[in-house]
Order: C-alpha cells, then structure tokens, then sequence
C-alpha cells in the first residue's frame, strides 16, 4: 500500500531531491520531462508576461509617449516679463539680508499679480 506524501508527519518529510546542493536563489524548475531541476528563473522564463511600454525597460524620459512640452527658463522669463505687474515689481535688493517678512511681502506681490493675469 502506497503512502500519500500528504499523510506522512511533518516530522518524516524530505527535502526536494536536489534542495541540498541548490545554490541560494534557485527553485525548483519543472524541465518538461517529468522531473525538476534546481536553477535561477529568468524573466525569459516568465509566461504570459504583459507587453511594457519601451520606456518600462529603458528608463529614459525621451522614451515617454504624449510628454508636456516643458519651459526652457527663458520662456519662463519672457512670459513673466510680459506680465505688467510682475514687471514693475522692484527686486528685494539683498537677498541675503533681507526678512522673511520683505520676502513674504514680495511673494505675496508676485502671486497677486499672477492671479490678476494682467
């Protein structure tokens, strides 16, 4: 009479044939000749894998599909000079002296005149 693996004690079961010499990382890979083998599993490996973008495996910005096209600092600087009011703001003469409250008098300016889109 056989014995069913599922019935046998924990205490009495076995590795895997092969578990002992397997290198760390390895698990057991069915090699379609009805046994298994002890090996690293690779993305080639992977059935039914989903299609990525090719930016998934690149990493690169230029790989990206439908990008925003983003504003040199000139741009930036043109578009803010146009506003009339951002230009006749006066620059806080000394940055590295000046109060947080002049800064924060300055800011509060500068969004103002962006909220009034002049």
């Amino acid at each position: 009479m056989a014995v069913e693996h599922r019935n046998i004690p924990e205490e009495e079961l076995h590795e895997l044939k092969g578990a002992s010499t397997a290198a760390s990382g390895q698990v057991p890979f069915a090699n379609g000749s009805g046994t298994t083998e002890f090996r690293l599993i690779f993305w080639a490996d992977v059935n039914g894998k989903p299609t990525f973008a090719e930016v998934a495996e690149s990493g690169s910005y230029t790989d990206l599909t439908d990008t925003p096209t983003i504003p040199t600092d000139s741009d930036i600087i043109t578009v803010m000079a146009s506003k009339t009011q951002i230009a006749a703001l006066n620059a806080i003469a000394d940055t590295s002296t000046a109060t947080a409250e002049e800064i924060a008098v300055k800011v509060n300016q500068i969004i103002s005149a962006l909220k009034a889109g002049v």
